[in-house]
C-alpha cells in the first residue's frame, strides 16, 4: 500500500498541473488509485481486536463497529466527491476545475501518517 500511496504523491501534482481542467484520461487513471484506497479502507474494518477479557472478538459485527470511523467516511468523501459533487453542474460534463479537485484530495495526503499506525495495529492482532 505505501508503493501505491508513493505512486499517487508523484502522480497527483502532475496530472492536476497539466491542464486547467481535468483530462479524462487522468481522472480515469487517479479513479483507480481512488478505488484502490476505498478497498484499503474496507479491509481495514476487518482487522480484529481483543476484547477486555483477553479474548480474540470471533464475532463480524462488533469488528466492524470497533473499526468504523470517520476516516471511513472521509476516505468515501475524498475518492468519489470530485466526480459526484463538482461534475454535476459542469460543461461538459465530468469535465472538473484541476484546483477544486485538488482541493478534494489534499486530506488524502494525511493518510501518510496513518500508515505506520495500521501496519502496527495489524501485526499486533496477526502476528501472535
Amino acid at each position: 500500500m505505501q508503493i501505491v500511496f508513493v505512486a499517487y504523491i508523484v502522480l497527483l501534482p502532475i496530472f492536476v498541473s497539466s491542464e486547467v481542467k481535468m483530462i479524462r484520461y487522468h481522472q480515469n487513471i487517479l479513479l483507480v488509485f481512488d478505488v484502490i484506497f476505498v478497498i484499503d479502507r474496507i479491509l481495514d474494518l476487518f482487522v480484529g481486536f481483543y476484547r477486555p477479557d483477553g479474548q480474540l472478538e470471533t464475532r463480524l459485527l462488533p469488528v466492524i463497529q470497533q473499526n468504523f470511523s470517520s476516516r471511513f467516511v472521509m476516505e468515501l468523501i475524498v475518492s468519489f466527491g470530485p466526480t459526484c459533487f463538482l461534475s454535476l453542474y459542469k460543461e461538459p460534463p465530468l469535465a472538473v476545475n484541476t484546483i477544486e479537485y485538488m482541493f478534494f484530495k489534499i486530506p488524502r495526503y494525511g493518510r501518510l501518517f496513518e500508515i505506520d499506525s495500521q501496519i502496527e495495529e495489524i501485526i499486533e492482532y496477526y502476528g501472535q
